[in-house]
């Protein structure tokens, strides 16, 4: 009986699992230009894309949030604006009539529309309230897929991203209640003081500083995070360090960062679809990216290499830095 040949798999098979034909040497990227921030973005837009995906739904308690602070459920109803109301309106249907009364009633008898909270508004806002726990996470997850972006490494979505969750959730989720907090009382108090500019305008100023001194921060704070094995004290200490000592590179990456969320809103603005498709396939994405690339050469510099070179002489640093499993941290010797 004559041997049975394999059978080739077809043309569509052969397709998807024949070799490519891999990355001319003139295309490796190396180094952090802003030549190559448009060149490796490009290159892994699709990769980005999905990152942005895992923002928006790892954090769908956000939705829940917003419809809750949104009025959409909430009762309305007319109220008084004055305490003199029901006097005077007590007076005018019981067939006053007088230039004084009318101007009276004009100024205390006015209504206001308010909003009630109902049963809907409260379950929605504690489904919201899960947002504090996931909101962390998630920038975990996100922050370490870009870090390895970033390097040029080749990453593997799905895994990369819950590992790096696993191996660093306790330090992201404490991180990430304590960023919630700071970001809304950054955009609390530059609101307040700008409502209140005449009287506050200095404050208003040193408001907007100190969020953007804390912008810094919290992206090193994630590198950090997803990087060494140190005490969170330290982790602090170390990011506020950086914010100040690449400043130049942080305020530019801050400034396009605005530019991109200044684009979204007049796209959602202007033409509808463009800015929350924009906010969906790439916007948070690239904001972290941007973050990213130009805050991670810093910490490589000045805490990734130094570390491998007093530890291994032999070997590449930029082949031992924590590895896409998520489990390698640089630990740190120090208490």
């Amino acid at each position: 009986m004559a041997e049975q040949k394999p059978k080739k798999p077809n043309f569509i098979w052969r397709s998807i699992l024949k070799d490519g034909k891999g990355v001319d040497k003139k295309d490796v990227i190396v180094g952090y230009s802003l030549k190559n921030l448009f060149r490796l973005y490009f290159r892994r837009l699709s990769n980005l894309v999905t990152i942005n995906l895992f923002y928006i739904f790892g954090n769908f308690p956000a939705l829940f949030l917003f419809l809750a602070i949104s009025g959409y459920f909430s009762h309305l109803s007319s109220e008084p604006t004055s305490p003199f109301f029901p006097v005077i309106y007590g007076i005018k249907t019981a067939g006053g009539k007088s230039p004084v009364l009318e101007a009276l009633f004009g100024a205390w008898g006015g209504m206001a529309e308010t909003a009630a909270p109902t049963t809907v508004t409260y379950i929605l806002l504690g489904i919201g309230a899960l947002f504090i726990f996931t909101f962390g996470l998630v920038n975990v997850g996100c922050t370490y897929l870009i870090r390895e972006t970033v390097r040029g490494e080749h990453i593997f979505i799905f895994d990369d991203f819950f590992s790096a969750i696993k191996n660093n959730f306790g330090k992201g989720l404490l991180f990430g209640i304590i960023d919630c907090g700071m970001l809304f009382a950054c955009g609390y108090s530059i609101m307040w003081y700008y409502v209140n500019y005449n009287a506050y305008y200095i404050l208003f100023f040193c408001s907007i500083f100190m969020t953007a001194v804390y912008l810094f921060l919290r992206v090193y704070m994630y590198l950090m995070i997803v990087t060494f094995d140190i005490k969170f004290t330290k982790m602090l200490k170390n990011a506020f360090i950086f914010s100040i000592l690449n400043l130049g590179r942080n305020v530019l990456a801050l400034l396009a960062c605005v530019a991109l969320c200044a684009i979204a809103f007049m796209g959602s603005t202007l033409f509808m679809p463009i800015g929350i498709i924009l906010a969906i396939l790439i916007l948070f994405s690239t904001m972290t990216y941007i973050s990213v690339y130009a805050g991670y050469p810093k910490v490589e510099k000045l805490m990734i290499d130094p570390y491998y070179k007093n530890n291994s002489s032999d070997d590449d640093p930029r082949e031992n830095i924590p590895e896409r499993t998520g489990k390698g941290h640089i630990e740190d010797d120090e208490d």
